[in-house]
Order: C-alpha cells, then structure tokens, then sequence
C-alpha cells in the first residue's frame, strides 16, 4: 500500500475533518469539533496533514513540534495532535489517533513515523492512545526503540439505570451509604436533587462562569494549576459549548436551593465523556460528597436520554473507582528516531536520568 501524507492549511483540514468525522464515532477528540482547538493554535507550532492511501484521503493528522537545547545541541520532538507546549496542550486529548477510516492504520503510522525521522524529530510522542500496538509495530518495522507508560480510565454502564436511586443502588455498600449519608446531611431528600443543562447563549455563559471560578478556586495552588488560569484554555472550551451544542455539553446539578456544582460533557457513540467540573468548595468540608452526587444525578439524566456509557476517561481517582465498573488502559508511546541525533538524544536522557534519577 502506498501512503503518503500532504501537507495542508487549516482550512482544507476544515472540510476534511468534516468528511472524516463519520469514521471516528467512538472518540470525541477525533472529531471536527475536537480539531478546531487545532486550527487555533498559531501554524509554527505544528502542521495539519491529509493522509492518502492507495491516492485516496484516508483520514487527517495534526503533526506538532518543539525544540529542547541541550549544550549546543538542538533537539526537535513531535506529537500526534499536540503541541508539545504546555499552553495550547492544556485542553487534553484522550483516545488519540487518526481522524478518518481506521483499516489502514498500521501502515499510516509506519508513514507518519518516515515523515517525523525525515524531518529530524529525535522522539516522537502518541500520548493516551488506546492503540499503542499500531505505533509500536510502526517504530519496531523502521528500526526505532520506544517506551510507554499507561494510564487508568475509568467507565460507568448507564443500561437501565433512569433515576438517581437506580445508579445508587448498583454502587458498593461503602459508597451508597457516603451519598445516602452526604444528602442527609444536607437536609435533602433525592427528590430535591435537581439537574438543568444550559441550552442557551446566557446560560452556557452563566454556567461556565460558576464552573471556572469553582474550578480556580480548587487547583490554583497545586503544580498543574487550572486550565482555566489558560485564556487559550479557557476560550476554546467556552467556543465550544457555545458553537457545537450537540457535541459538548455543561449542566448544573442542585440540591433543593444549594448549587452542588457544574459538569462538561463531550458526547459521542451514546457516550457521555467527563472532561471536567467545577465542585462548590463550600460543601466540600466533613463528610458530604457533592461531587459523587452530581455525578450519579448525570448518569441518570444521561441514561433516560439513550446514553449507554458514562466515561470519566483517564486518570487515577478514588471517586471514579467507587463509581465505576469498568476499566480502559490508555498508553503514551515515546519512539526515539533510529537516526544518529536520535541516539545521541538518548543517551543524554539516560545520563541526565543516571545523574538526576527521578527526572
């Protein structure tokens, strides 16, 4: 099969995207929508590329790229659909691939990987892909050594559950009784647990307001900060909800008069992916769990509107342990390029981790 990748501005991927959406139902980063964050981000960070098999569009990528200077030594990296720069990476990918048809994947790769070699990227990144074999068998068929690391994510079955009692009750003991205990505990009742979805201009922005200042208010001063401290962040979740309403969704959970907190959801496939809330801090103290509530209280909305899966997607918590029941393993593949500077950008890291371990 020959493959081979074109080059193209932001504005064919435009149409492209929306011709290839189809083909990616399962992930709502492989979408027109999700590849619009894309287009924002300034051209020198990276480039858009249509992929052709056999002459025919197969799909598109995003190709981004840094520089790291070591001495004298100027080593280029690359990354599928990122950047590589903290600032345009902060709205994260998950289930990361290829926009388009999936049958050719494997000999996609192995071009993607020519192509970053032949540019001189001396590692390059696939981050929280759940088809890291296909990246590997790619690296392992030119010559190229890789490592990965895997990541938890966590998925909820919404089949016949319609109201809040019916997720409760598929829940552990332990975690049953720490909601029973948290609405009690705010002198309420199940039947005073509210949720409203913002369907319009005023109330998106109102909603969104609430969930960046609860969401500020909670990581501001920890290491990795608040995405919403991002503009570019910040902007593009709010363009978003308001220009694709069927794709992303932010909705506000009650009990009786107090606001427990905001949630957005990405949906896609009959699948409602968590990308992140905004909890009141307030009712956060002693033993009352506003965010297990607001969480089960959206999979019940969710599951009376036809969606059968709940994803809170990657990353170790003990919430979404208690309020799961299923598990995806996500992996990051490094592929170091076969070439002289790509071995000579290893070696330094193993030094560099020898004389600095844990670096």
């Amino acid at each position: 099969m020959n493959v081979h990748l074109k080059k193209v501005t932001y504005e064919v991927i435009d149409e492209q995207t929306t011709k290839a959406n189809i083909f990616n139902a399962d992930s709502p980063f492989l979408s027109h929508e999700y590849f619009s964050i894309l287009g924002e981000v300034p051209s020198h960070y990276g480039d858009f590329f249509v992929v052709y098999c056999d002459g025919r569009e197969n799909g598109v990528i995003y190709i981004g790229h840094s520089s790291e200077g070591i001495g004298s030594l100027l080593f280029k990296q690359g990354f599928v659909n990122q950047t590589g720069t903290r600032r345009y990476d902060q709205l994260w990918i998950e289930y990361n691939g290829l926009l388009g048809q999936p049958s050719n994947n494997g000999a996609i790769a192995e071009a993607v990987l020519r192509y970053a070699f032949e540019k001189g990227y001396v590692r390059f990144s696939v981050s929280m892909t759940i088809e890291a074999d296909i990246w590997e068998n790619a690296a392992t068929k030119l010559g190229a050594s890789y490592s990965k690391s895997q990541t938890v994510g966590y998925t909820k079955s919404l089949e016949g559950l319609a109201t809040l009692e019916d997720v409760i009750s598929t829940l552990s003991k332990n975690t049953r009784a720490k909601i029973r205990k948290s609405i009690k505990l705010l002198d309420a009742s199940q039947d005073d647990i509210s949720l409203s979805e913002a369907k319009f201009t005023d109330e998106i922005l109102d909603y969104f307001s609430c969930l960046r200042k609860n969401h500020i208010e909670k990581w501001q001063n920890t290491i990795e900060g608040s995405g919403f401290q991002n503009t570019f962040f910040d902007n593009n979740l709010l363009r978003l909800l308001i220009q694709y309403p069927d794709y992303i969704k932010i909705l506000k959970v009650q009990c009786a008069e107090k606001v427990l907190g905001y949630s957005i959801y990405m949906l896609r496939n009959e699948c409602a992916y968590f990308y992140c809330s905004g909890i009141n801090s307030k009712l956060t103290l002693g033993k009352i769990k506003p965010g297990y509530i607001l969480h089960c209280k959206a999979m019940s909305y969710f599951a009376k509107r036809g969606i059968k899966v709940y994803d809170f997607m990657g990353g170790e918590s003990q919430y979404k342990r208690s309020l799961s029941d299923n598990t995806v393993v996500f992996k990051t593949v490094e592929i170091t390029s076969p070439h002289f500077k790509g071995k000579i950008f290893s070696l330094i890291q193993k030094i560099k981790c020898f004389i600095l371990p844990g670096n």
